[in-house]
């Protein structure tokens, strides 16, 4: 399986876009309402942050706070690397830490740091390609059977 860190916009994307209703929110649990910082659970627009926990949580512990795209944690718990590149050597960061304020969790965030930055509250998130949808393909004698029904539509049509 082929598995890549995110650039800066696949990573911002899969955090803050709502596709249904084509825009960009501020907070990566569906919302552009602060985020709240709080012990793991079901309530909506919550994150580990704060220092709420004091340390990191398992993915997905936030139950009902899952961004747009369907992904976990992108606001709080640990910021996360991505591709994008400043300054010729600088790397991207995005989302906050456990330790971080809630308004460190909106996307008008963008930090970046050099690539051999190693600190507990800094990770990355991995992704991989969505597989084209597999596209049916037709033995010779059905490509002869769709043919034959395409003739035979054609000539059944009225005459002008």
């Amino acid at each position: 399986m082929e598995v890549f860190v995110t650039n800066e916009d696949e990573w911002y994307k899969a955090a803050y876009y709502e596709t249904g209703a084509m825009i960009y929110l501020d907070y990566p649990a569906g919302s552009d309402t602060q985020m709240t910082c709080t012990v793991p659970g079901a309530a909506a627009n919550t994150a580990n942050c704060g220092d709420a926990v004091g340390d990191l949580t398992d993915v997905g512990s936030y139950t009902a706070a899952a961004s747009p795209g369907g992904t976990f944690d992108q606001g709080g718990n640990l910021f996360e690397w991505n591709e994008a590149i400043f300054g010729g050597s600088y790397r991207g960061l995005r989302g906050g830490y456990y330790y971080s304020f809630p308004s460190s969790l909106a996307a008008s965030l963008q930090l970046y740091d050099l690539p051999t930055f190693e600190e507990y509250g800094v990770g990355f998130r991995v992704a991989s390609p969505v597989p084209a949808p597999a596209v049916p393909s037709l033995s010779p004698i059905g490509l002869l059977v769709v043919a034959a029904g395409l003739l035979g539509f054609g000539a059944l049509r009225p005459a002008h």
